[in-house]
This record gives C-alpha cells, structure tokens and sequence, in this order.
C-alpha cells in the first residue's frame, strides 16, 4: 500500500465543520467536531471527538381567524405538538393552544474505529471506513401559542427550556484524504447518525464534512 497520504503510526488531531441535513426539523446549523487519537497501526486508527451537532429549530405553526367570530381560531402544521381549547364564558374570550417542540441542540462525544486505505493510481489520495458510539445531550426548548377567540388579544408567544434529553446512538461514515503537505491532511467525509428518545421524533441526520488533520 502506498502510505503517504494515509495515516500511519503515531496520532493525529483535527477539526472539521459540517452542514447538516435532517428527516424531521425545519432548518439545522452548522456542525463542528474536533478529533484526536492513536493510530494502532498503518490503517487501523481509534478516533476520540467531540462534536457539536447544531440547532435542530421547528417551525411553530400558523393560525386561522374565523369569519365568524363565534368560532374559535385554528392552527394548522401541529405535528411537532398539540393543541387544546377553552371555550369563551361571558365578556371572556376562548382560546386555543399550542404546546410543541421548538428547538434542540445536541452535543456529543465520540469514540470510533476507523480504517484507512490508499490507492495505487495516488500518492497524495486515501480513503478511510468509519464506525463507533455517540453519546450526545440537549436541552429541549418548547413553545406555547395561545390565539384568542375573535383576535380579542394578540397572539401570545412564549419560549421556554423544559427538559433535557439524551442518549446513545451508533455514528458511522467514509471519507478521503488529500495530503498537500507533508503530515497535514484535508479531510472530506459523509457521517450519519440518529437521535431517537421518547421525548422528539426518531432524527437522522447526515453530515457532510470538510476539515483539516495533522499527523504526528
């Protein structure tokens, strides 16, 4: 095997950044991670990390005004949460709620085993196979929307911390390697993983990578 743009023995540091794609949230931040570990040997390394997952932000939903005003207002796009009426009594307007998920940010740390190979047509080119645990947190962020019957008063919008979630997922990914100079690699990778608790829908997210890594 050609070795000169693969990791060999001794360990390695990096840092890559990443944009997010997810099944379930309406928009997603910008990853980061950094990385560091051993090279057990010339294509087997174990990468320790942490890694910062980005805003996983849902869209609160919109309301609907009756023409009639004996009518309570509506919301639609609620599946991120749930709704509940109170009828109006006397000179009190009814009102309807909305209860549901806002935002989370999910932090993590990371330990994966990752396999590296070069190829015979590059000296400076090499791909790696990865695999490994990531145990990540959030805190839960929650929104709570009443309308009033009639538009009686504006909207009321709150936002508010309500609990914190985590849990352990498998992380796995491929990649290249490009060496541009001696020791230094630039790193192009794919990762997956899922967030699933009881508290929010089952996430997958897919992260597309680039970053920087040095070779000692």
């Amino acid at each position: 095997l050609n070795k000169s743009s693969q990791p060999g023995k001794g360990g390695f540091v990096g840092a890559t950044v990443s944009a997010v794609s997810s099944d379930v949230a309406d928009s997603t931040g910008i990853a980061a991670k950094i990385v560091f570990g051993p090279n057990i040997t010339d294509n087997l390394s174990l990468e320790f990390g942490v890694l910062d997952m980005g805003d996983m932000q849902f869209d609160d939903p919109t309301v609907t005004y009756p023409e009639d005003e004996d009518d309570l207002p509506t919301f639609s796009g609620t599946e991120n949460g749930s709704t509940s009426r109170v009828l109006g009594a006397g000179s009190e307007p009814g009102t309807v709620t909305y209860t549901g998920l806002k935002s989370y940010h999910p932090r993590s740390a990371l330990i994966n085993l990752r396999y590296s190979f070069s190829f015979s047509f590059s000296d400076s080119i090499s791909a790696f196979v990865k695999g490994g645990a990531n145990v990540w947190k959030a805190d839960l962020y929650e929104t709570t929307i009443i309308a009033y019957q009639a538009e009686a008063e504006p909207l009321s919008v709150t936002e508010e911390k309500t609990d914190k979630i985590s849990g352990v997922s498998g992380i796995f990914g491929a990649g290249m390697y490009w060496e541009p100079w001696k020791n230094w690699l630039l790193r192009a990778e794919l990762e997956t993983t899922t967030l699933e608790v009881k508290e929010i829908s089952k996430n997958e997210l897919f992260m597309f990578g680039l970053g920087l890594q040095y070779e000692f």
